[in-house]
């Protein structure tokens, strides 16, 4: 390559552009400074959740939210709490809480209203008995058995529609309502010993127990839901850790109050993540600064590598403050993506400025050669990885495509630093006084590195087949899963005190199985029998602790309108009337004044566990599942039960917080497998159009292929599992091993300009560009090793199979790729024809065609060589190629079916022989022999079936031209021969 030195006045010029750059990037530093200190921490997964339209219509259906207010569940835990001083406690506890801002509501059994089963009689002034809503039920099944046959008892359904009850002769429905009053539910707490015996009957049914109360009394659950504006930034996590620390003041020796809940377990990844984010950053820069001197021992190659990385941290994070993005669990990735990338690039632009220097130029001359040289690498690096990263964005998924927008942001804020600001430097910095290449391994080192691998390629091959094998058996291990707790420290309280809540309680994973059918099938007591059944099954599973349907409301119902019998506790009402007459009886209510309020609870409470039209029924899951293996393990068997309980006719489907979070993860992971392709196809496109070889680009996949086979097989292998963190890093490992490829193979092709050896041409490469790849995959390696410090555990395990990872990069570029190459021809016909100061644009075969297109036609052809007095073809042999000459000259001897030479002439550069045989498919009618040393272009039948199949245009082109030189040719021997004749 021919190192281009600037003249003064583009010395000049490169001096005020590199004070321009400076100052800009200072400017757009300073700026962004500003800005990256609004980026806070943030533990939320609210940007992982995908909502779609159509996802949308269906909660509307079902009279559910995709915003349902986030909740957060109490415990007290204490020696009695069903007794007269437990319940004083909980509403002591709820009534203080009820008055903090952010939460929209405290739900506890000291607030519920509980309705009465037991008959209450009282007597006033008018004489009147009001007895509860247990007569009131009763007196509506009374009313349906009076009517006898006279009237229809059957409720009416229509689609999307509350149903219609049948019209009664008299009013006796309403009439029922003449039994509710004050006394129906429990307004006021218990406050005598016999008062508390009958509230403790009344919350021992499935609707309150382990909902509100454990089944002995000494654990009780307040439900707090969190108003949507204190969720954000989870700000509501600092004025209740205030109030609990009041609480426990207050009722520390006799009750323990603790608090569970999603936002919480939030809240600890916060934390972790600003722990974790700030130890990495500062470790990462420290060990980068310690790797930097070690390799350079300058303060240029210290000092101005380091300054790029923290600059680049510093774009990144500005860019998020302008869009008030936070480092969460995808995001926190980001900055140790940063640092990855930066440290490759910027150590091949200060390496090659020092292998520049040494060579005697300038630091203005060595500047502008190292861009120059890394320009096609870097670009071509970085496009790569953005496209592999793009693919990500497939997934849909909020949170991921901002991650995506952020590293590919953060990818060009390091090729803009690389090219532009670290050759700033170096033009006006002064002149370096240490003249070395600082290169850690000796240049003679190579040429017997190379030697030997070019001798050992097929034992080097089958190594790497048989680790590829291994690894790949890996890979069918692999156990796809993510659980969030993992990214929470082993010993956590919040975990502890979750495990806590579902063993007394129950879990703080809240799911829905929803149930569509026909309308008014809900209600249907054949149905409700084989929902409880169905229900029963659910928690016969561990990871279920508790189920609450409409079945549940009807069994309380029946229970109350028997007035407490302990023999109904637990089960539906025997007859289908009874169930059309409670709810009846709660949409009677509603069209009375007083009683208006208590009916739309009732309403609001049978539509928490059904549609309207109540062709849709819902089952409220109470679990401990945080895992996405445990949660499809737990889908599947719960699929399994509707179908074998309910009949193919009824459609289930699981929806909740967590299983919408845990599908983006399943979309994640897809995407990040295509991502892993888009890759490959990147650079596989990107090689092809250097070397214009299928068989090249094919090769250069391949040591790109190893890492993510060592990476993928190592989580089946060492039982780590592919989540969302394993997923995400894996992006930044592919990333990197496609970059040392491209430096390598970009190098190489420039070497291979100056010589025709490959193995030379390996060496050379290897001088210029081993020590740094070599450099940069150490300085990787500890990095990513800085993770196995990392407060998350997954992160952890994943900190040690990075570096292996990076090591593995490193011997698959340095080892495997030169043992590849070493037997595949790499030097192009266009190349050759370069080096003889042949100019293929300028021969007849190629008039009007592209540089491209004869690139491509020729990088299909056979370069041979004759020496003087060999025979190119011989008369009676088959027309099976044609030559293109390229250096030397040629005679053609025509003979007759005698074998005599009748005819001869001579050919020379540029000019082709042979083509009407092969056009024709005949056998040759003439000699050629070569009358000194000849080089030809041979083009068989094969190659023209190559090139109509993937070139046709290009093909045709190249026909029209040989028939047209053949045309003249004939044309020119017709004349020569009349000639002869008039002669």
């Amino acid at each position: 390559m021919n190192h281009h030195s600037p003249n003064h006045n583009q010395r000049l010029l490169l001096r005020l552009l590199s004070w321009i750059i400076i100052f800009a990037v200072s400017a757009l530093t300073f700026f962004l400074g500003m800005k990256a200190s609004l980026v806070n921490f943030s533990g939320s997964v609210s940007d992982l959740i995908v909502v779609d339209d159509d996802q949308e219509d269906f909660l509307r259906r079902i009279n559910e939210s995709s915003n349902n207010l986030e909740q957060l569940v109490l415990m007290v835990r204490g020696k009695n709490l069903l007794s007269l001083e437990g319940i004083k406690v909980l509403r002591e506890i709820t009534s203080d809480l009820s008055g903090l801002e952010c939460l929209d509501s405290v739900t506890s059994i000291a607030n519920l209203k509980i309705p009465r089963a037991q008959p209450f009689t009282m007597s006033n002034s008018e004489n009147k008995r009001r007895m509860g809503i247990c007569y009131a039920l009763q007196h509506a099944e009374q009313t349906y058995l009076k009517v006898g046959s006279k009237v229809p008892k059957e409720l009416i359904f229509k689609k999307g529609q509350w149903p219609t009850f049948p019209q009664f002769n008299t009013n006796d429905m309403k009439r029922a309502l003449y039994y509710i009053d004050n006394f129906s539910v429990w307004e006021a707490l218990p406050e005598t010993v016999t008062e508390m015996q009958s509230f403790t009957e009344d919350v021992n049914n499935q609707v309150y127990l382990r909902n509100f109360i454990s089944p002995d009394g000494t654990h009780a659950a307040i439900l707090l839901a969190v108003k949507p504006q204190w969720v954000a930034g989870l700000k509501v996590v600092k004025p209740l850790e205030t109030a609990m620390e009041k609480l426990r003041n207050r009722y520390g020796q006799t009750y323990s109050v603790v608090l569970a809940g999603n936002l919480l377990l939030q809240d600890e990844m916060k934390k972790n993540i600003a722990l974790d984010t700030n130890t990495f950053i500062i470790a990462g820069l420290l060990l980068a600064l310690a790797s930097f001197w070690l390799a350079y021992r300058t303060v240029r190659g210290v000092v101005l590598p380091l300054l790029a990385l923290i600059v680049s941290e510093v774009w990144v994070l500005g860019i998020m403050g302008c869009l008030g993005l936070h480092l969460n669990i995808v995001l926190y990735i980001v900055p140790i993506f940063i640092l990855a990338v930066g440290s490759s690039a910027t150590i091949h632009v200060i390496s090659h400025f020092y292998s520049n220097i040494s060579k005697g130029q300038d630091k203005i001359t060595a500047s502008v050669n190292s861009v120059r040289m890394l320009f096609l690498p870097i670009c071509s690096a970085s496009t790569t990885t953005a496209f592999g990263l793009a693919a990500l964005t497939l997934s849909s998924v909020k949170g991921l495509n901002t991650f995506v927008l952020l590293t590919v942001a953060g990818l060009g804020i390091i090729t803009i630093l690389s090219l532009l600001f670290i050759p700033a430097l170096n033009i006006l910095l002064p002149e370096p006084r240490d003249r070395q290449d600082h290169k850690f391994i000796s240049d003679r080192r190579w040429k017997p590195f190379i030697s030997f691998l070019t001798h050992a390629s097929i034992p080097v091959w089958i190594l790497f087949i048989i680790l590829g094998i291994i690894a790949g058996r890996g890979i069918f291990m692999i156990d796809t899963d993510n659980d969030l707790t993992k990214l929470l420290d082993r010993n956590s309280e919040v975990l502890k005190i979750s495990d806590d809540v579902s063993r007394n309680l129950a879990g703080t994973t809240l799911m829905t199985l929803v149930l569509e059918s026909v309308p008014g099938w809900a209600v249907k007591k054949d149905f409700l029998e084989k929902l409880s059944l169905l229900q029963s099954r659910l928690e016969e599973s561990d990871k279920i602790d508790k189920t609450t349907s409409l079945a549940d409301i009807f069994k309380l119902t029946n229970f109350l309108a028997s007035k407490g019998n302990p023999d109904s506790r637990g089960r539906l009402p025997a007859f289908q009337y009874q169930i059309n007459s409670h709810m009846q009886l709660f949409s009677s209510m509603e069209g009375v004044e007083g009683y208006k309020a208590f009916g739309e609870a009732l309403r609001n409470l049978l539509t928490n566990f059904a549609s309207d039209d109540f062709s849709t029924a819902k089952i409220l899951i109470r679990s401990n599942l945080t895992s996405l293996k445990e949660m499809n393990t737990e889908t599947r068997r719960t699929i399994e039960l509707v179908r074998e309980i309910l009949g193919p006719h009824v459609k289930p489907r699981i929806i909740g917080g967590i299983v919408d979070v845990n599908k983006a993860v399943e979309k994640i992971l897809f995407g990040q497998t295509q991502g892993v392709v888009l890759a490959l196809a990147t650079i596989f496109l990107l090689m092809l159009l250097l070397f214009f070889s299928t068989k090249i680009a094919i090769i250069c996949i391949l040591p790109n292929i190893f890492p993510i086979l060592f990476f993928y097989g190592s989580l089946g292998l060492f039982a780590i599992g592919l989540d969302l963190s394993a997923g995400l890093v894996a992006c930044v490992a592919i990333g990197i091993a496609v970059d040392d490829t491209i430096h390598f193979m970009t190098e190489l092709k420039r070497q291979l300009e100056k010589t025709y050896d490959t193995e030379k041409a390996i060496v050379e490469t290897e001088k210029i560009v081993g020590s740094p790849i070599i450099l940069t995959k150490i300085v990787l390696a500890v990095l990513f090793g800085i993770l196995v410090f990392s407060r998350f555990p997954v992160m952890a395990n994943l900190g040690w199979l990075q570096a292996g990872t990076m090591v593995t990069c490193l011997l698959c570029n340095l080892v495997l790729l030169p043992a590849l190459l070493a037997r595949v021809r790499l030097i192009s016909v266009w190349d050759i024809l370069k080096g003889l100061n042949f100019d293929p644009t300028q021969a007849v075969v190629f008039k009007g065609m592209s540089k491209f297109a004869i690139k491509v036609f020729l990088s299909m052809g056979k370069l041979e060589d004759f020496k003087e007095g060999d025979i190119v073809m011989e008369t009676g042999s088959p027309g099976d190629s044609m030559h293109i000459i390229i250096e030397g000259t040629a005679r053609v001897d025509y003979h007759d079916a005698l074998n005599r030479c009748t005819r001869s002439f001579n050919l020379s550069s540029g000019q082709v022989f042979g083509e009407i045989a092969l056009l024709s498919r005949k056998i040759r009618k003439s000699t050629v022999k070569a009358t000194g040393e000849l080089k030809t272009i041979a083009i068989t039948k094969e190659f023209f079936k190559n090139a109509e199949a993937f070139h046709p245009r290009i093909c045709n082109r190249f026909l029209i031209n040989v028939i047209e030189n053949l045309s003249e040719r004939l044309i020119g021997t017709d004349a020569d021969c009349k000639g002869a004749e008039g002669s």
